[in-house]
């Protein structure tokens, strides 16, 4: 099975000129409750121009948290999965860090950290030799990944696939959701979606 890699470049663009959008609305939103408060007279547009600029910019806070620019205006990668140590072994001064971390148990915290909520990091090492670090990927896809797999993450999105061998489950680029790779419906059209966010499939007729 493959995804619809021009179904996913559709999406993602979309989300790039929308969030781009309201950027640049925001943006010009601010500029003008500034030069209002300049120009009315007697400071009388002051106060509104600053509750104006606080809740766009929580806005903008919440906006970056639902679509990381980072993730959004990423480009493709494709390279082996390597040990953590590998990476951090070349970095002075950086400690080796671990995968996973659940919460120490102490008088504050006396349960660890729901599985659920586990983030992990894989390092991807391409065929220049350079290493890219991607983040925030839930526990179940860690246990899919496996070292030495080679990943490939399209351009603006956040969720590596694996390219080099055939797991039962795929993650889904967009959303991550794991998608078997065998066809479930077991129809003869070879068009379906992921479970999750709708991205087109393309399993093997």
């Amino acid at each position: 099975m493959k995804y619809d890699l021009d179904d996913l470049q559709r999406r993602i663009e979309a989300k790039r000129r929308k969030f781009l959008g309201l950027i640049i609305f925001i943006a010009t939103l601010d500029v003008c409750a500034i030069i209002a408060a300049i120009f009315v007279p007697e400071n009388k547009f002051v106060v509104p121009a600053a509750i104006i600029i606080l809740i766009s910019w929580a806005f903008v806070g919440g906006l970056v948290r639902r679509n990381s620019p980072t993730v959004l205006f990423s480009r493709e990668i494709e390279g082996e999965n390597i040990k953590e140590h590998e990476y951090y072994a070349g970095i002075d001064g950086k400690p080796i860090r671990r995968r996973f971390a659940n919460l120490p148990h102490n008088y504050s915290n006396t349960s660890p950290t729901k599985r659920s909520a586990i983030r992990g990091i894989v390092y991807l090492r391409d065929k220049d030799g350079e290493i890219h670090r991607i983040s925030g990927l839930s526990a179940a896809l860690m246990d899919l990944y496996e070292d030495g797999d080679v990943l490939y993450k399209p351009s603006g999105a956040k969720y590596p696939q694996i390219v080099s061998r055939t797991p039962k489950h795929q993650p889904c680029p967009c959303c991550g959701y794991l998608n078997p790779t065998e066809n479930p419906s077991r129809k003869s059209a070879a068009l379906s979606e992921c479970a999750a966010c709708g991205l087109t499939i393309l399993y093997k007729k």
